[in-house]
């Protein structure tokens, strides 16, 4: 991707579930493509390309080149040597040598394995944060394979200019969805800053678990460590509203009929957990359950609303208590 102008990139609705390209001082990748290298406006300046590869992982290369020999299908043969390696130091390794002034930082990410492994040319680093740790850039990794560990909710952030400058920014943003972390990341560079491309991953977060007594008082409780979470994974917002009223509705259910009557204090137990590219959810009581009538007048309408806004629901009623299950699937 060429540079000229200036503002902030739209996320592309092909972009893997976690992941956010933003560029500054640049035109940037247009929302109808997936954000993958484009021919440049003019040969030198930064670009990325963002893959995901056959077995799941995302593959992400980030690079700048100040010399107009740059070639424009440079990032087409990155691909191709990740997908069928899976290596980034290969990948690299695919630059032309008329790629003179070539920097790049080239990166696989492993969600099952928690593991990003990375090389580069010229000395570009990986930022690397998380809820309980404090941003850093990872060692350097020029000409030579390196890898990293990362903890659930961790956040990577690939740029082709200014790292460490990003990277200092990446702390303020550790809780924020992915498009709203590379936003803020990307407003607050100095106005000064060399063009840049960046792309931020987001590792799906640790399973949420969360009980509280069956009152309708603790319903906002649930909701707001629910959309904490949602934003965690990186999913789209409609998923993650779909999700919230799902939950949200069943947990309603459970204040307002299984606790109601019931001889002993009731708790709401609510569980969610992001894997393989779905979203499960459990809504548990102890209480006692009540069928919806065949004619329900105003009761059956919340279980009726569930199956709209997910794709799957399993109710298991029994004399200790109930317990709604719920998969979304993510769709990119």
């Amino acid at each position: 991707m060429g540079c000229g102008g200036s503002g902030l990139a739209a996320a592309s609705s092909a972009s893997p579930v976690g992941v956010a390209v933003r560029y500054s001082g640049c035109p940037q990748p247009s929302r109808t493509q997936p954000p993958r290298t484009q021919p440049p406006s003019h040969a030198c300046g930064p670009w990325h390309d963002v893959t995901e590869l056959d077995d799941g992982r995302v593959a992400i290369t980030v690079g700048r080149s100040a010399d107009e020999t740059f070639p424009a299908g440079l990032g087409a043969q990155i691909t191709g040597v990740f997908r069928e390696t899976g290596d980034p130091l290969a990948a690299l390794a695919a630059a032309p040598t008329a790629a003179n002034d070539l920097t790049a930082l080239s990166a696989v990410i492993d969600r099952s394995a928690a593991r990003l492994t990375y090389s580069s040319v010229g000395d570009l680093r990986p930022a690397l944060a998380g809820p309980d740790a404090a941003p850093a850039l990872l060692e350097s990794a020029v000409g030579r394979l390196r890898t990293a560990q990362l903890s659930p909710a961790a956040t990577v952030l690939l740029c082709s200019a200014a790292a460490d400058h990003a990277a200092a920014l990446l702390g303020r943003c550790v809780s924020l969805h992915p498009d709203q972390a590379a936003d803020r990341i990307i407003e607050s560079l100095p106005v000064s800053s060399a063009p840049m491309a960046a792309v931020l991953y987001r590792q799906p977060p640790s399973p949420l678990r969360l009980t509280v007594p069956a009152d309708p008082t603790n319903l906002a409780t649930v909701r707001h460590h629910l959309r904490g979470w949602l934003a965690l994974t990186g999913v789209d917002s409609e998923t993650s509203a779909d999700a919230l009223l799902a939950v949200g509705e069943a947990a309603s259910n459970t204040t307002e009929h299984a606790a109601a009557g019931a001889v002993h204090g009731v708790d709401l137990t609510v569980t969610a957990a992001f894997a393989d590219g779905r979203l499960r959810f459990t809504v548990s009581d102890n209480g006692c359950w009540k069928p919806p009538p065949d004619l329900p007048g105003n009761r059956g309408h919340g279980i009726r609303l569930i199956h709209a806004l997910v794709d799957d629901v399993d109710l298991i009623a029994t004399t200790q208590g109930t317990t709604v299950n719920m998969v979304k699937e993510v769709r990119r």
